[in-house]
């Protein structure tokens, strides 16, 4: 069934967003502690 797999694009910008969103939130805890 192909409509299971999810395809490596969408994945890839899936962890983009998430690991961008890791890092802001890191810089902003050492821009304001």
């Amino acid at each position: 069934a192909s409509w299971v797999q999810i395809p490596p694009l969408a994945l890839f910008f899936l962890f983009l967003k998430e690991y961008s969103q890791l890092i802001f939130l890191r810089n902003y805890d050492n821009i304001y502690p």
